[in-house]
């Protein structure tokens, strides 16, 4: 029912800023049948004033990550901020298999690696080390997270980039000044994973007007359309947007660095409805202490192995 657009991608797309990762989530048997409407990137949004009360430099390895969330804990703040809906489990699961190995998180994702692989188990066992340690909230409201945040009792929280907004807005922070954003590093020397979720914008196949569509799609890219886009609503879908934000202007060149940073469509969308129905639940009782490790995963893969027919 959906028109291929992959001469789009090639012709406007790309060319107007947007990572060509982003083209994964829309491509089916190699041809690409959307482009985004609005693209919302993951990254690690923090209080710089905490940071530098402390001297702490923005970790540029995974233990040097785990050195400022100790620090910052010796000194009674606590590291990261955890938010309590009940989907939301799946953040920092998915942010550590994919800074331990990018291609273990995909490769969960499709079936070809079950969750009980040994080395699922080894990061999961990382997070419960961090839990264990204090490093984390409970989990709260997403209000309250930026609301710690901005009062420097909480120093990180791992969420969209329009959270910036909220805290520009409701608290008065200075994006450059007083928060800023960082990608979560690798632990093995791969590229930073930036986790995206993204909107689609199809053409009908069966339209009489084809064309006229696509026209709107290439104006949509044109950079003083996503400028105003992105100062409206916060979402920054390609690099070619003039905006003053610094943490979106940080943003836009990590997802520029194709060198070091790698775009992958989050654990909601990347993985059967099914199986992440039971994830999500399963996940959030890991983060509340309800549930160790082994229980988690081979519930899930339960549900896997049912999914994928192993």
């Amino acid at each position: 029912m959906l028109e291929d657009l992959s001469d789009l991608w090639d012709e406007v797309i790309v060319p107007n800023g947007v990572s060509k990762d982003l083209a994964d989530a829309f491509t089916v048997d190699g041809k690409v049948y959307a482009v985004p409407y609005s693209v919302i990137y993951n990254t690690m949004v923090y209080n710089m004033d905490i940071f530098k009360q402390f001297h702490l430099e923005v970790p540029q390895t995974f233990d040097e990550f785990i050195t400022v969330c100790q620090t910052l804990k010796d000194n009674g703040i606590t590291p990261i901020a955890l938010k309590n809906d009940s989907w939301a489990g799946f953040i920092w699961f998915q942010a550590l298999i994919g800074a331990y190995e990018p291609q273990l998180y995909l490769d969960i994702c499709n079936g070809t690696k079950d969750y009980t692989d040994p080395d699922v188990v080894k990061v999961m066992n990382i997070w419960k080390d961090m839990l264990d340690k204090g490093y984390f909230t409970m989990p709260m409201k997403i209000q309250d997270m930026d609301k710690s945040l901005a009062q420097g009792t909480v120093a990180m929280e791992l969420e969209p980039n329009y959270e910036v907004g909220s805290l520009i807005k409701e608290y008065g922070m200075v994006a450059g000044e007083n928060v800023g954003v960082f990608v979560l590093p690798s632990m093995n020397d791969h590229k930073k994973v930036i986790f995206y979720e993204v909107t689609p914008l199809c053409v009908a196949k069966a339209s009489a007007d084809k064309e006229t569509a696509k026209e709107v799609l290439r104006s949509w890219f044109k950079k003083e359309h996503q400028t105003v886009l992105t100062e409206v609503a916060n979402f920054v879908n390609t690099s070619e947007v003039l905006v003053d934000n610094k943490c979106i202007q940080d943003t836009l060149a990590f997802t520029s660095d194709s060198d070091n940073y790698q775009m992958i469509l989050r654990y909601y969308e990347n993985t059967p409805e099914e199986i992440r129905n039971v994830a999500l639940d399963e996940l959030m009782k890991f983060e509340l202490g309800d549930a160790g490790v082994d229980e988690v995963l081979h519930t899930i893969q339960a549900k896997a192995s049912e999914v994928f027919g192993k």
